[in-house]
């Protein structure tokens, strides 16, 4: 299986949207990261339908 190449990335967040990607990473059993990765591919697709 051949993995996706990843570029880290720098990104500030003002403390109330840290705070609301943090719960809802909780509810969702993810990190952060995978939250916000999460919300990311969600946008794209709906942009592409």
């Amino acid at each position: 299986m051949q993995q996706e190449k990843v570029r880290n990335t720098s990104l500030r967040l003002p403390n109330d949207i840290r705070k609301w990607l943090g719960h809802r990473a909780v509810e969702n059993g993810r990190s952060i990261n995978s939250e916000i990765l999460m919300i990311f591919k969600e946008m794209m697709k709906k942009e592409q339908q």
